[in-house]
């Protein structure tokens, strides 16, 4: 009888602090407004710069600039959505050579590591999956919040050759620039 009422006494200590314990912080969910966002790429062929873009693509985001160790982004891309307005070039892109869309029609990056590195600016550190392939990126971004609203504008240097894309007889540098730099602009709303 004692032990039951000692171990009821402590079941009711435990719920008590439980409730009057503050939860565990979590950054604000932002909502990507997908009318003004942009990913877009650059690269080279033949020693010939061109541009492209990836039309469908989403964010999971929770970002917080005071709380970073709580802030997390996932941005899932539709792989199929590539266009750079060449025919030729957009016929190609989503063959086994290049992106291998039937094999691996999405592509990751998820980040859960932020660095402030002054004023408004920051590094995301996370993992880019493409065809497959898991390597480490770093984002610089820049973030500018007006109330509800955010805007982030970055960039990403990657060699393409890391992820197998463009293989076979697009593998030379001369052919096709191993070096691809990922431009982004992310609007979004947080209620």
């Amino acid at each position: 009888m004692i032990f039951t009422r000692i171990r009821m006494a402590s079941l009711a200590m435990m719920a008590a602090m439980a409730f009057t314990m503050p939860a565990l912080a979590a950054a604000p969910t932002w909502t990507v407004d997908p009318a003004t966002s942009q990913l877009g790429f650059s690269a080279t062929q033949s020693g010939a710069p061109f541009s492209g873009s990836f039309r469908k693509w989403d964010g999971a985001i929770a970002f917080d600039p005071a709380d970073l160790a709580h802030s997390s982004v996932k941005i899932t891309i539709d792989i199929a959505s590539v266009t750079t307005g060449d025919a030729d070039r957009d016929g190609n892109l989503p063959t086994g050579g290049w992106f291998d869309v039937a094999g691996h029609p999405t592509a990751v990056f998820e980040a859960t590591s932020f660095t402030h590195t002054g004023g408004n600016t920051y590094t995301a550190a996370g993992t880019l999956t493409l065809k497959g392939i898991s390597k480490p990126v770093n984002l610089a971004f820049q973030l500018d919040i007006t109330g509800k609203d955010a805007k982030a504008e970055g960039t990403a240097t990657l060699d393409r050759t890391a992820f197998d894309v463009g293989t076979g007889q697009w593998a030379g540098e001369d052919v096709a620039g191993h070096q691809v730099q990922v431009k982004f602009t992310i609007n979004a709303k947080t209620s």
